[in-house]
């Protein structure tokens, strides 16, 4: 309205800008990205690519003969869905009873590497995630260990916190160590950057810096692969996984099953025949499409489904496929690579558009079809900066078979410090035309010194419109020079 009611704004140009303090396209009101809460849909699209569904199996297949199979377990998956039996009253039962879990999943196999994340890696893009599901409530600390009394301590309660996973990973990991010594089948456990084994085995080459146990998970399957393991199966339920497995899989031995779901939804996943489905276009651009379409880093586009994106991704053209490809090859997206996504995105909101400009796009549903600031898709800039973090989380994936992966520093890829953690950069853009911001007035009585300013809170400085506080304003221009216009305008460019 106050666009429409300013003849000298020319209001197509205005909808380049979010008119917003959040685009609420990719984030909430409160400036965090929009949580990604159906990545798990890409695991069902996937599994209905297989001629057919392969049957669950209660253990693992057999060992095939003069062969070495392999089981690589996503540790804190089993921590998360193992429960608190009622007998157990102190940490080393706890830790028994993980012990036990992972036995029973490990029968008959050469070796079982066990893999935590690591927590103490600094600027984790996972701490968000982490926070998001810790909800607001204040977290409670356990020292965790053997003789810890944790009876009346319920498995939530242990798990609301990073310091309470550190701690559980650590104990879990060397206790695994001390039941499994010496026993004929390999176990290797990772704790922090270390790696651990039962016996002999070396494993200075699994010592990484991996943040996540998704991407540290591959890094060990290469490593099995290289020294000749002839079946790998990996237990993880995150889709994450999956869609690296099929990405990486020419480095991997071709018997490798992934097993995905929970309880008695656990089920196999032939990545060979799957990747057969997909064919290899779908397969590379697959881990960029998955971090751009939606992952727990780079949150998701509102109202855009697994679904739709896949959907859509599908009828895309070539050089679309390989724009997604690209993501994660460099720390440089090339300008070619951010317009054919910016092309998909056009698709993504109005199939078959001959449109490719997502300006273009922005105004029709805008002007013909009246949609909210919701409905509409993300501005070019914002964009840009939702490819960048798409990027930097694909490199990070790409990078699964490193142990010290070489990463930039997050806050030149889409992110920037809030405190001690990391928050996406919504765009890099003003909420709206200069001509707009300057109608912005605040109803302060006092000396505008503080963030309930709504003008200072948008930057801004007080202006004449500001009829509360042009007595005592400590947030206005004392000089009014042709100058100070000009000095603004580079503050918008």
């Amino acid at each position: 309205m106050v666009v429409l009611s300013r003849p000298d704004l020319d209001v197509k140009e205005s909808i380049k800008f979010e008119l917003a303090e959040y685009l609420r396209a990719l984030f909430t009101s409160d400036g965090n990205l929009r949580h990604c809460v159906a990545k798990s849909k890409l695991m069902n699209i996937l599994e209905d690519l297989l001629p057919q569904q392969q049957p669950s199996p209660q253990q693992p297949s057999p060992v095939i003969e003069h062969g070495r199979q392999v089981i690589i377990i996503d540790a804190m998956a089993v921590v998360q869905s193992m429960g608190k039996p009622t007998w157990v009253k102190t940490g080393r039962d706890l830790a028994n009873h993980f012990v036990e879990i992972i036995a029973r999943r490990s029968t008959g196999v050469s070796e079982v590497h066990v893999v935590f994340d690591c927590y103490d890696v600094p600027n984790a893009l996972k701490e968000r995630t982490r926070l998001v599901r810790q909800g607001a409530e204040r977290p409670i600390v356990y020292q965790i260990s053997a003789d810890a009394v944790i009876a009346k301590v319920t498995m939530k309660q242990l798990l609301c916190c990073k310091e309470n996973k550190q701690a559980l990973a650590l104990y879990f990991a060397s206790h695994v160590i001390e039941c499994k010594k010496d026993m004929q089948t390999a176990f290797i456990v990772t704790s922090e950057r270390d790696c651990l084994s039962s016996n002999s085995l070396p494993v200075e080459q699994l010592r990484s810096e991996q943040e996540e146990a998704d991407t540290r998970i591959l890094l060990h399957a290469v490593d099995c692969t290289r020294r000749g393991a002839s079946s790998i199966i990996i237990q993880s339920p995150d889709t994450d996984v999956l869609v690296l497995v099929l990405w990486i899989y020419r480095q991997l031995c071709p018997d490798i099953l992934v097993m995905v779901g929970t309880g008695g939804k656990r089920r196999s996943v032939a990545v060979g025949p799957l990747y057969e489905a997909l064919g290899e276009d779908l397969v590379k651009a697959l881990p960029g499409f998955h971090a751009f379409s939606g992952c727990d880093q780079t949150g998701t586009i509102c109202g855009k489904s697994k679904v739709s994106c896949w959907n859509t991704l599908t009828k895309a053209k070539q050089p679309v496929l390989n724009a997604f490809s690209t993501l994660g090859s460099s720390t440089v997206i090339s300008e070619y690579t951010q317009k054919m996504l910016e092309s998909y995105v056009c698709q993504l909101y109005i199939p078959s558009t001959e449109l490719t400009s997502i300006q273009e796009v922005r105004w029709l549903l805008f002007s013909k079809k009246q949609r909210t600031d919701e409905q509409l898709p993300p501005t070019q800039a914002a964009l840009c900066q939702m490819v960048r973090r798409a990027n930097y989380v694909s490199l990070a994936w790409k990078s699964c078979d490193s142990q010290y992966p070489s990463l930039p520093d997050p806050t030149l890829h889409g992110w920037k410090h809030d405190g001690d953690r990391l928050q996406a950069v919504p765009t890099t853009l003003p909420p709206a035309p200069k001509a707009v911001l300057q109608l912005i007035k605040c109803g302060c009585k006092g000396k505008c010194i503080t963030m309930s300013c709504s003008c200072r809170k948008h930057s801004l400085k007080c202006t004449d419109m500001c009829t509360s506080c042009h007595l005592n304003c400590e947030n206005r221009n004392t000089d009014t020079t042709e100058n100070d216009d000009s000095d603004d305008e580079d503050l918008y460019v």
